[in-house]
C-alpha cells in the first residue's frame, strides 16, 4: 500500500518548510518505494509516496484537476463501473484511484479547494 501523509493549516498559519516535509515523506518510505509527490496548497501540504501497482506510467499522486486535489491509498474494485458510469472524459490516468476523484468532480464539483 501508499503512505500517506499531510497537514491542514488554520487560516493565516505559516507552512511547513520542505525539510520537514521531506523528513514526513522519508517516515512513509517503507509503505510506497516507487515514488514521492507532494501538493503545496494554500491551507494544507499533502504528501504520497507510491507503491506502483496499477497505471504504472501515469498514476502519480496527488491527482490535481479543477480546484481539487486528492491523495488515496487503497484498491478502488468498481473502477470499472464507475468509469462507465461519467464516461473517459473525466478521466487523465488509468489508476483506479482517480475514480472517486472524477466521480466526485463529476457529482459534488469540488473535493478539497486549492
Amino acid at each position: 500500500m501508499c503512505g500517506i501523509g499531510g497537514i491542514v493549516y488554520k487560516p493565516g498559519a505559516q507552512a511547513l518548510p520542505q525539510d520537514v516535509l521531506d523528513r514526513m515523506a522519508a517516515a512513509l518510505r517503507h509503505r510506497g518505494p516507487d515514488g514521492v509527490h507532494f501538493a503545496r496548497l494554500a491551507q494544507a501540504d499533502l504528501i504520497h509516496t507510491r507503491l506502483s501497482i496499477i497505471d504504472l506510467a501515469g498514476g502519480d499522486q496527488p491527482l490535481t484537476a479543477g480546484t481539487g486535489t486528492l491523495i488515496a491509498n487503497g484498491e478502488i474494485y468498481n473502477d470499472p463501473q464507475l468509469r462507465a458510469q461519467i464516461g473517459p472524459e473525466h478521466f487523465k490516468t488509468g489508476s483506479d484511484c482517480e475514480s472517486p476523484y472524477a466521480y466526485g468532480s463529476v457529482r459534488v464539483h469540488t473535493i478539497l479547494p486549492t
